[in-house]
């Protein structure tokens, strides 16, 4: 069994999205601190951050690069914050939440980090995909249908309800596309 054909995260082919779990209330699992990233996006629109997935086993299994996540905020506040694309393979580190143990991280690219106070409530998240249980999710991942995922990524898109007034959250990037007169 290998990294990409491992019982918790299956095959490339398997995993495509997952949400991971981020409980600030037991351990941070940012290097930098969330609120140094949060400023990084603001200013360069993204910003690259390792992330613990979980203990690390020889070999560490992780989600495979290029699976899209979405970070959920567990614990006493809830609902989503970020959304990323896993950007390398797994490599064992220092586990943020249990010290003097080891964890398999991921590098993220975050393509979307919002204030916790801008988060995509719950309630919204359960009207636009009521299949997944976002007022009691608590778990490190949880993978997503194509389906799910693809219904996620529309809430990205667009101002959500549970926002402050203000544009907060980046649009979703659109390719670069040359006018033929620039060419």
């Amino acid at each position: 069994m290998g990294v990409l054909d491992d019982p918790m995260w299956g095959t490339t082919e398997d995993v495509g999205t997952v949400i991971l779990g981020w409980d600030p209330n037991r351990g941070t699992r940012w290097a930098p601190p969330f609120a140094h990233a949060l400023a990084t996006f603001a200013r360069a629109g993204s910003v690259t951050t390792p992330w613990a997935v979980g203990p690390c086993h020889e070999p560490c299994a992780a989600p495979p690069a290029g699976t899209r996540v979405h970070l959920m905020l567990q614990g006493g506040t809830r609902g989503l914050v970020g959304r990323g694309t896993v950007r390398s393979a797994a490599f064992p580190a220092a586990d943020p939440t249990r010290p003097g143990a080891l964890g398999a991280h991921v590098l993220v690219e975050w393509d979307h980090l919002l204030p916790v106070a801008d988060r995509i409530a719950p309630e919204e998240l359960a009207a636009r995909v009521p299949e997944i249980p976002w007022s009691s999710l608590y778990a490190p991942t949880h993978p997503l249908t194509d389906d799910e995922a693809a219904r996620l990524d529309r809430v990205w898109a667009g101002p959500h309800p549970s926002a402050r007034p203000g544009p907060t959250r980046r649009p979703l990037r659109q390719p670069r596309v040359r006018s033929a007169a620039a060419l």
